[in-house]
């Protein structure tokens, strides 16, 4: 019976070289579900209602992370004068919502001036000015400011707002002539806990971590790097999942079960190493994918994540290479040690890999 086993992948048809097809009409496919899934960017008819004055709408748009949205008018003068509004859902007793924008040459939290919206205990709330700087980042106390320096934004007509869990801050700011608005770097963030008007340290989520961005309040269009960042995460989770998760198991089991059920079927091996070879090669495309992800990750390192990854790939590609050494030779190897031993292990990490980033 097992000379039988083993004998019937040489005696079965060479498979034909057409992975290469299917792995870009795979990878093609993902690529474009995973861009359709991108949402919408207008904002929503609740925080519209909100920032409408005297029947007059700002522009508005949503935000690309944390739910939240973000509105404005433009006013030309010898220095721009922009009304900002930006609203994002506070859903425990206490919190707070921030929005600022950054002189430097890109988006980051160190620098930025901002209007910081806080929900007290006692339902009441309040909206200050802040100067974020590098020791706010060591943990040092962050407490209102004024932003008075010369050359410096200037925040006036402060003013926040409620409806169910939406809070909405607004004020209108003077922009100097080191802002550019039509590439102007705004920052956003949404913290749980507040110490009277200290706003204590956010969440380290992706979500929170992706929260700027590069606007031209001209065009309404935004530049993310965190937004591509997500979309390249969506690809490479898909990818793995497809490849790794699916397609190596179901070529397992095709090989396993379906060469003789429900019928004889003498073209199981080339089925068999197609599906294998697909599942390898989309697996492999997005660990490549993650290995780019995670060397441009300057706060995030998923050590389990990792490690699991390393695993997985290194076993899958010894058994790729044990199978271009099997065909007709060491039979025994790619049919009895590894799937017992090697791909149940393989098959517990890639799920394992999976589950452990559901928190994230």
């Amino acid at each position: 019976m097992s000379s039988n086993m083993y004998s019937s992948s040489s005696n079965s048809p060479k498979p034909p070289l057409i992975f290469p097809l299917l792995t870009t009409l795979f990878l093609f496919l993902f690529l474009f579900l995973s861009a359709a899934a991108q949402s919408s960017s207008e904002c929503s008819e609740q925080f519209r209602g909100m920032i409408t004055t005297h029947g007059q709408t700002p522009d508005c748009r949503k935000l690309t992370t944390l739910k939240a949205e973000f509105g404005w008018t433009i006013f030309e003068n010898k220095t721009t004068t922009v009304d900002v509004f930006f609203g994002a859902r506070l859903d425990n007793d206490e919190g707070w919502l921030a929005w600022g924008v950054n002189p430097g040459h890109r988006p980051q939290m160190i620098g930025t001036r901002a209007m910081i919206g806080i929900k007290y205990k006692n339902e009441s709330f309040g909206v200050y000015t802040y100067n974020i700087t590098s020791g706010t980042k060591l943990g040092c106390q962050l407490l209102p400011s004024k932003l008075d320096e010369d050359d410096d934004v200037i925040f006036s007509n402060l003013q926040i707002r409620n409806q169910s869990d939406l809070v909405v801050i607004s004020a209108t700011i003077n922009l100097p002539s080191r802002y550019n608005i039509s590439r102007l770097h705004h920052v956003w963030q949404v913290g749980d806990e507040a110490d009277g008007n200290e706003p204590k340290k956010h969440p380290t989520t992706l979500q929170n971590v992706d929260s700027t961005e590069t606007i031209n309040l001209k065009t309404s269009i935004g530049h993310s790097v965190g937004q591509h960042r997500r979309h390249l995460r969506t690809v490479h989770g898909i990818l793995n999942i497809v490849g790794w998760g699916i397609l190596l198991p179901l070529g397992v089991i095709l090989a396993r079960y379906f060469r003789q059920f429900p019928y004889e079927w003498k073209y199981w091996f080339i089925a068999h190493i197609n599906i294998q070879i697909v599942g390898y090669t989309l697996g492999t495309i997005g660990w490549a994918i993650g290995l780019v992800l995670g060397h441009s990750s300057r706060y995030y390192t998923f050590r389990i994540h990792r490690i699991l990854a390393i695993f997985i790939f290194t076993f899958s590609t010894l058994q790729v290479v044990e199978f271009l050494r099997t065909i007709g030779y060491l039979t025994w190897c790619h049919h009895l040690i590894w799937p017992k031993i090697m791909g149940s292990g393989q098959l517990f990490a890639i799920y394992l890999n999976i589950c452990s980033l559901f928190k994230y």
